[in-house]
């Protein structure tokens, strides 16, 4: 007579797991869930606040590039006026004023 196995168990039993065990593994994965939540927190701060620090840094740079242009159109018209108050003084002048 042959037998036939139609289940076999493995040598080590399955052992049915505690509730404790599952509680501390729950709450071992909360609390890395925790930790990954509090670092998104505190990453998305600072990349807020570089944002800002960006922006800030891009308004001063456009405030400084116009009263830069405004400053050589300044200089500009005052060196027409020198140039015209002083070509009718000094045939020289407009040389001078071309050299410079």
């Amino acid at each position: 007579m042959t037998s036939c196995r139609l289940f076999t168990r493995s040598s080590s039993p399955n052992r049915a797991r505690s509730p404790a065990f599952a509680d501390s593994t729950f709450s071992a994965v909360q609390a890395a869930l925790n930790k990954r939540q509090l670092q998104v927190s505190e990453l998305r701060t600072k990349l807020n606040a570089l944002r800002d620090q960006s922006d800030n840094g891009k308004r001063e740079l456009a405030e400084k590039e116009t009263l830069l242009r405004q400053t050589q159109t300044q200089l500009m018209d005052y060196k027409q006026e020198v140039e015209t108050a002083y070509v009718s003084y000094s045939p020289n002048w407009t040389r001078f004023v071309e050299e410079v």
